[in-house]
């Protein structure tokens, strides 16, 4: 990968640009300290991580939503890494409790402004490719920064999803650029990297708890997006 390489890049949008509340590397820190399992740091990052790698290795989908079970297996699998003391079941059910009682909303990733601000001064189009709700354009506008995308696709509205290959091309269409010379930026193996393989976009993936398998280019943090175009 060189500069000169791609013309455009798109990103997913929740666990890549946005954040439920607050970014997914914390979330289960801050939820052992409100219902006061008591953890070391250190083992707060070793739960976060086994969190994430549950994600990965179980992702809930349309076919399959994360149920309730699912969730409680979720917080089991960070606290028993984090070698939590007490019954795992116990515990699961008050970190669910906590975690539906996060009055939050969606937030940046911490380095969103300055990565979207430095690809844009790189000449290169931005574009979102997500699997949303419908309200995902009105959301980048009240976060500020629906300007810096020549195309915002939402599956609500384009009416596909990740991983099928047209959400790409309908994408790639709109902003003019091949897939080709596009990178693809997400969070998700078979959604993110699955479509962009699909198109023949290169997959790059938002990876800041280094879970995820060597297959693809991982990313720790979005500002290493921009050594790679």
């Amino acid at each position: 990968m060189s500069t000169g390489t791609f013309r455009a890049v798109t990103f997913d949008s929740g666990g890549t640009l946005l954040h439920w509340w607050m970014e997914d590397r914390l979330q289960f820190g801050e939820l052992c300290r409100r219902t006061g399992i008591v953890v070391s740091a250190p083992a707060e990052l070793v739960g976060a991580r086994a969190c994430a790698r549950f994600f990965w290795e179980s992702p809930p989908s349309p076919a399959a939503p994360a149920t309730e079970e699912w969730w409680l297996r979720y917080h089991a699998a960070g606290l028993r890494a984090a070698g939590a003391d007490g019954d795992l079941s116990v515990l699961s059910q008050r970190m669910q409790r906590a975690a539906k009682s996060v009055e939050g909303e969606w937030v940046l990733d911490r380095d969103v402004p300055e990565v979207l601000d430095t690809l844009l001064a790189k000449g290169l189009t931005l574009a979102v490719v997500s699997n949303a709700d419908g309200t995902l354009a009105d959301r980048f506008r009240t976060l500020g920064i629906a300007d810096r995308f020549a195309y915002i696709a939402d599956s609500a509205v384009v009416g596909v999803r990740k991983p099928d290959p047209e959400i790409y091309w309908a994408t790639c269409r709109r902003i003019g650029v091949p897939p080709s010379a596009c990178l693809h930026v997400g969070d998700r193996v078979d959604a993110d990297a699955g479509v962009a393989l699909a198109t023949g976009a290169i997959p790059v993936m938002y990876d800041p708890l280094d879970v995820l398998p060597d297959e693809h280019r991982r990313v720790r943090r979005l500002l290493d997006v921009v050594s790679l175009v």
